[in-house]
């Protein structure tokens, strides 16, 4: 993503950026994805299995090494300049874990 006169800026150090939405969107390096804001700056690191982003806020899901078929999931909650908000708040920021139940 440039300016108008040509100047990054989101560094082109992704594999893939996506269009802007609400003042984030999607990276992704290396395979794995995070969130960027406007400014450039990445406020989801890239360590993410995929990412939803609907309104201001991004559901992140990482594979459960251990649990095949289980994700974790963290929500993330942007502000209106796309910065993360305060995530020591467990409204605001928060991961559970998601599976398939197998019965016998």
């Amino acid at each position: 993503m440039v300016t108008t006169d040509g100047q990054p800026i989101i560094p082109f150090e992704y594999d893939y950026i996506a269009p802007l939405r609400n003042k984030v969107c999607i990276v992704k390096k290396d395979g794995l994805y995070g969130v960027a804001n406007i400014l450039g700056k990445e406020v989801v690191e890239s360590k993410f299995n995929r990412i939803v982003l609907e309104n201001n806020q991004a559901k992140a899901y990482t594979h459960k090494p251990d649990k095949p078929g289980e994700e974790i999931l963290t929500l993330f909650s942007f502000d209106d300049q796309g910065l993360v908000k305060d995530n020591s708040s467990s409204d605001k920021h928060f991961q559970i874990t998601i599976g398939v139940k197998k019965y016998s």
